[in-house]
C-alpha cells in the first residue's frame, strides 16, 4: 500500500486535527483488536508517532485479498 510520510511537531496536532476533521472523505484507521482495523470519522490525534488515513469514497478496507478470503472461507 502506498504511503506518504508527514512529519509534524506535537504543537501541530490541533491544526492537523482541524484540517482532517473538516474533510468528510477522510477517516482515521484505528486498531480494534489483534490485526483488525476500523476506519472511523470520530477520532482524536494523540502523541503516537504514526497515523493511517483512509479515503472513504475508496470503499471498504481491503483487509484480505479475495483469492485468500475464498481459500480460507
Amino acid at each position: 500500500m502506498p504511503w506518504l510520510p508527514f512529519y509534524a511537531k506535537t504543537s501541530d496536532l490541533p491544526l492537523l486535527y482541524n484540517i482532517l476533521t473538516s474533510e468528510a472523505d477522510l477517516a482515521l484507521l484505528v486498531p480494534v483488536e489483534g490485526d483488525l482495523w476500523r476506519a472511523t470519522l470520530d477520532f482524536a490525534l494523540g502523541q503516537d508517532d504514526r497515523f493511517s488515513l483512509w479515503h472513504v469514497p475508496g470503499g471498504p478496507l481491503p483487509l484480505m485479498p479475495y483469492n485468500v478470503a475464498e481459500a480460507v472461507g
